[in-house]
């Protein structure tokens, strides 16, 4: 059976240790939906860079297509 469509993800404000919390939860939550594709919307004045790796790792590790 194919995935339920398309998820978008919207990140907005300062980007740091909790959004990339929230950004890994919600990537396993659109696997368990089967989502064909997620789309993170990222609005933000800047990131600290630790943060952005870890967000980049969880895009990279993700089985789902993720469009940014």
């Amino acid at each position: 059976m194919p995935g339920s469509g398309v998820i978008y993800l919207d990140i907005s404000g300062v980007i740091g240790p909790a959004t990339a919390d929230h950004i890994d939860h919600s990537l396993g939550q659109t696997e368990a939906q089967q989502a064909d594709l997620v789309f993170l919307r990222l609005d933000r004045p800047g990131v600290p860079d630790t943060s952005m790796r870890i967000i980049i790792k969880l895009i990279i590790d993700s089985n789902r297509l993720i469009g940014l």
